[in-house]
């Protein structure tokens, strides 16, 4: 029976263990997939990180609630002096 192919954070987690290894290493000890696939999979891991989805934030700081806004414009209006 074969071994379940490891997704998400378990593929994650092993390109970032096998990169630090090297192929090498990697070729001795490696039993859930072949060196090369466990390599891609870090790549992959590092190509998301740089992939912009961070950027797709909109700039400045987060808006404040409706209320907390009401309540600063108000007491500005009172305290006209």
């Amino acid at each position: 029976m074969a071994s379940p192919i490891p997704t998400g954070y378990a593929s994650d987690a092993l390109g970032e263990i096998g990169h630090r290894l090297g192929r090498k290493v990697l070729g001795e000890v490696a039993n859930v997939a072949r060196p090369d696939t466990i390599l891609a999979w870090y790549r992959k891991l590092v190509a998301r990180k740089f992939d912009g989805s961070k950027a797709h934030r909109s700039p400045g700081r987060p808006r404040i609630k409706r209320e907390v806004e009401q309540l600063i414009v108000r007491m500005a209006e009172e305290n006209r002096d």
